[in-house]
């Protein structure tokens, strides 16, 4: 993988921040780099970290989480003229919702079988379908510069930003590899859950990191929903002239 050289902690206020610039194509082109950024969420996002937003050429940024998630969390704090797109993945189901890092009781042994069933839930959803067209819209029609994040920044931002690296040819061993870099972050993680229970979160890595595996279960959902990754892209509403118009903006 050549990612650009980005420190992926460096938006202050966040963690898990990254540019997916840099990632190689089959054919040998890369993705553009500030064009599609991925985070956690930015709840806690400071001054420093809004006036880095302005210097990226943020205009617009994507909320996964759920309505219950941002208001027990905190609405994001973006700087003025950039433009938030409230895309939950899922419909409110509970006023107690919570995202599978906030799931505290959850055993470590039952946490990979969760996860392992959560991330099909991504491919069948249609809020995450309606997200991912919507990132791609302000990215192709609008020429603007995007940021995904949800809670955590790694499952449903993950499984968003890999469905459009794919799309547009990126290699399968670096849409894995950016997917893993979500681990890098399980400590700054578990320093948010231990101020939100108040007290130290220890083990849970299964829940709070990714694996490649859980990527994988998604992939197998696609084929098993929808045939294959084009028909996927067909129902989101990225026909060939919009993957065209995509794969044009973020590939150099």
């Amino acid at each position: 993988m050549t990612g650009v050289d980005e420190d992926q902690f460096q938006l202050s206020g966040a963690w898990n921040f990254r540019d997916v610039g840099g990632l190689r194509t089959a054919d040998g082109r890369a993705v553009r780099p500030r064009i599609l950024l991925r985070s956690s969420q930015l709840a806690g996002l400071d001054d420093a970290g809004r006036e880095r937003l302005l210097e990226l050429g943020v205009t617009d940024v994507f909320d996964l989480r759920s309505y219950g998630e941002a208001e027990r969390a905190g609405a994001d704090q973006l700087p003025p003229g950039v433009r938030l797109h409230a895309t939950p993945f899922f419909p409110p189901r509970t006023d107690t919702e919570t995202a599978p890092h906030e799931a505290h009781e959850l055993t470590a042994e039952r946490a990979r079988s969760y996860m392992l069933a959560e991330y099909p839930r991504f491919v069948a959803s249609d809020g995450a379908r309606t997200a991912i067209i919507e990132t791609t819209r302000a990215i192709t029609e609008y020429d603007g510069v995007a940021l995904v994040h949800c809670a955590a920044g790694k499952d449903r931002t993950g499984w968003l930003i890999a469905t459009l690296l794919r799309a547009i040819g990126v290699t399968d061993d670096d849409i894995v590899a950016d997917f893993l870099r979500s681990n890098d972050a399980i400590e700054p993680l578990k320093a948010m859950l231990a101020a939100k229970f108040g007290e130290p979160v220890h083990g849970f890595d299964e829940m709070l990191g990714v694996r490649a595996e859980y990527l994988e279960s998604a992939m197998k959902a696609v084929d098993e929903l929808y045939g294959s990754f084009g028909d996927y892209l067909t129902a989101i509403g990225i026909n060939e002239t919009v993957l065209a118009r995509l794969r044009d903006r973020l590939l150099a």
